[in-house]
């Protein structure tokens, strides 16, 4: 059936009272949502204004600002509507295609793809996958009980209340808004802020409505069963914490792994054995009748004594420790376990919930030590913590569930406590380092059953950070206010140079006077700049008093020229003293009386011109073309004064202060640093080390230049556990629909 046929037919069809309940209530829900959206948006680009780098792209937001200010509710109306009109998607007997923010892009099809497009398809991908993984139970739950109303498959896209779908409404909704692509990914983050990250309540209304009205009321408490299962269970050991949603959520994580594990080893040829990382995937022998199971007890215990004996095995951090390799992990357990024979080992094999917890452990610290954020001794030391997490989670599946769970939130405060390191060279007297290699040791020392120590440990780190930040934002606060006083002074220096060359170009003037202009009252004026700015009546004055004296110096012919100035001369004289003490120019007060003699001999000159009979005789004055004053060098720069691409210059206009970066200055030597600020006039960015200590500047081309280059990468210092957990996530249901031989 075409299309058009497809669409025709959903027209004939009625949405099931049922559904349309949900897309009643949850209609409003979302409306709500989008408003506190629209709520931040200017607070969002008036901030963007405020660090914005140049008048362009000042005027940029503030124009914008108003554009999205003019058009909210236009906008909020289409999303609505756009979400309402998903709902007739599963309607059609044939799965409408994914819109093409959607689309799976693969690297040769990026030349054919606008660069806009581009951009709000990764951040749409982006979105999505976050979603996903933050509310994995409930989609799931939903999508079925959808399903079942339905009578049809859905596949993910055709959910309405799923995350693609309503990245989709929404990007629909803001495609005719007339607005920089930077704008609109200003509006996509909002969008994952306000509507996105706070859709729980969305998909509690939904399941409830469903489960009153009798669809799949028991699915909350499906519990994924093995056939043997019943003759295998262990008594599942879970923290205080543990709930129904809890258990769910790692139920869906196995089904995905169990579906991920089927689909790698069809993918291997037939009659070719299953490589030792196609195992590792399938976390226990194919015959699991023959197999020797080791229990979850047992596991534990083997694990605590693997867990001692590498506590005392010296840490490299040259080199990050390997993820946990499972067939080795069995033999170990085999060996260690006074029920199973010695030769059992190698056809041992894990109980099916401590088999899947530790290929997921496996999978995520996969993740980690080959996450490029992570300096290297960082890999080396969370690597350490494997064994002591896989522990944790057979103790506790909530461990994969909760985000606030302890050992995940000690990960991520270690991996962010330690995102300026470069090398293992500049660690031997941190006390940073000295610090979680401390608790990394305790953890492996100490940690049996009580996850307790986690939290205790939390506590102690953060306190430790605080304490440090503290410090360091003190050091910090020194180098910016340095780098903007220096800023400041070359753009004053900048100002009277360009000021005092415009106004004496091509005047002629007596030697002392020159000097006086260019030596004396260029810091005068330099001085007001600084510390009272152009726009005071000080610089008005300072400037009015330049004037003055530029024309007092030059030969009058005129009698009521000359009259003018014999008025003036004693209040300029009184102007200059006033400048000359307020810039505390003591050095300069010779100049000055020589400066008043020379503009009484030019005055007394020009009488005499007047009055050829007055037989006045004076002094003649040497004078010459007043030279260019040079205040302030060219500043050199770093790259060639070619312009970067502009997306490489919009890429590093995201990066805001307080963002870690990984920058090399040479061949060999990459460092970590922290942009502390952004100065201007120069687009100098001015980046720190994790001491806060001023250790490179760039201007923003030569940074466009450097990340074109690969000589400049931008570093994410995030939850470092919770981004592990969505790539894991990501990766599973990509090998459901795409099997690859050994992944």
């Amino acid at each position: 059936m075409s299309q058009t046929s497809n669409h025709s037919a959903a027209k004939t069809r009625t949405l099931p009272p049922v559904l349309q309940s949900v897309k009643h209530d949850t209609r409003a829900m979302l409306a709500d949502r989008i408003a506190a959206l629209f709520q931040s948006a200017d607070d969002a680009l008036f901030e963007m204004a405020d660090r914005a780098s140049s008048d362009t792209d000042q005027n940029l937001y503030f124009d914008s600002m108003r554009i999205v200010r003019l058009q909210r509710a236009s906008i909020a109306q289409k999303f609505v509507d756009n979400y309402s009109r998903s709902w007739g998607q599963i309607l059609l007997e044939t799965p409408p295609p994914k819109e093409p923010n959607e689309v799976e892009l693969q690297a040769e099809d990026f030349s054919l793809v606008q660069n806009d497009e581009l951009e709000i398809s990764v951040a749409a991908a982006g979105i999505s996958s976050k979603v996903t993984g933050m509310f994995l139970l409930p989609i799931t739950q939903l999508t079925k009980r959808i399903e079942e109303v339905a009578k049809r498959k859905l596949e993910p896209h055709c959910n309405p209340l799923g995350p693609q779908s309503l990245s989709s409404a929404f990007i629909r909704g803001i495609e005719t808004l007339d607005v920089n692509i930077k704008v609109r990914i200003i509006l996509l983050k909002l969008f994952e802020r306000f509507v996105a990250e706070q859709l729980e309540p969305v998909y509690e209304k939904a399941n409830d409505i469903l489960i009153d009205a009798g669809v799949l009321p028991a699915l909350k408490h499906r519990v994924r069963k093995s056939a043997n299962d019943d003759r295998q269970a262990t008594p599942k050991m879970a923290g205080p914490d543990h709930t129904g949603a809890e258990e769910g959520f790692f139920t869906e994580l196995q089904d995905l792994l169990s579906i991920a594990r089927a689909r790698s080893l069809q993918a291997v040829p037939q009659g070719s054995k299953p490589t030792t990382q196609d195992q590792s995937q399938t976390s226990a022998p194919q015959d699991q009748g023959e197999a020797t199971l080791i229990s979850t007890p047992q596991l534990l215990q083997v694990l605590g004594i693997v867990q001692g004996s590498a506590s005392d095995t010296p840490i490299d951090l040259d080199q990050p420790t390997k993820p946990l390799d499972l067939p080795d992990l069995l033999k170990i357990a085999a060996a260690n376990s006074a029920e199973i024979d010695a030769e059992a080992t190698n056809n041992a094999a894990l109980e099916s919930s401590s088999a899947d917890v530790v290929d997921l452990v496996r999978m995520l610290f996969d993740y980690i030590l080959n996450d490029r954020n992570l300096a290297i001794p960082m890999k080396a030391l969370i690597g350490r913590l494997q064994i002591p997490v896989v522990k944790v989670a057979l103790l506790d599946n909530s461990f994969f569930a909760k985000s606030s769970h302890p050992a995940r939130l000690l990960l991520n405060e270690l991996s962010s406590a330690g995102i300026g390191w470069s090398t293992s060279s500049e660690l031997k007297r941190d006390e940073t380092y000295n610090k979680i290699e401390s608790i990394v040791l305790r953890v492996m020392n100490g940690f049996s059953e009580d996850l307790n120590l986690f939290s205790n440990l939390i506590a102690e780190l953060r306190h430790f950070v605080n304490k440090e930040k503290k410090k360091r934002n003190q050091v910090e606060q020194r180098v910016k206010e340095t780098e903007q006083g220096k800023a400041r002074t070359t753009e004053a220096k900048q100002t009277v140079q360009n000021l005092i060359n415009q106004k004496a170009c091509g005047l002629r003037l007596p030697a002392d006077s020159g000097h006086f202009v260019s030596d004396a009252w260029s810091r005068v004026l330099v001085y007001i700049f600084i510390t009272q700015g152009a726009e005071s009546r000080a610089w008005v004055n300072a400037v009015e008093s330049l004037d003055d004296l530029l024309w007092a110096l030059q030969p009058l012919s005129n009698e009521a020229d000359i009259a003018r100035r014999e008025d003036r001369i004693p209040h300029l004289i009184t102007e200059l003293e006033a400048g000359i003490t307020l810039a505390n120019l003591a050095e300069a007060s010779d100049q000055m009386t020589r400066l008043v003699e020379t503009i009484e001999g030019i005055h007394q000159a020009d009488l005499a011109y007047i009055d050829e009979d007055a037989g006045v005789s004076l002094p003649q004055l040497t004078v010459a073309e007043q030279p260019e004053l040079i205040l302030v060098s060219e500043r050199k720069q770093i790259q060639s004064a070619d312009e970067a691409p502009v997306e490489l210059l919009a890429q590093i206009d995201t990066i805001s202060e307080g963002r870690w970066v990984e920058l090399r200055e040479d061949q060999n030597n990459l460092i970590r640093c922290k942009l502390a600020t952004i100065i201007q006039p120069g687009n100098r960015y001015v980046f720190v080390n994790r001491k806060g200590m001023k250790v490179c500047e760039r201007t923003r081309n030569a940074l466009a230049f450097a990340l074109g280059d690969g000589e400049l990468q931008l570093l994410d210092d995030t939850e470092m556990f919770d981004r592990a957990l969505e790539a894991v996530i990501g990766n599973l249901r990509n090998m459901q629909d795409n099997p690859q031989p050994n992944v």
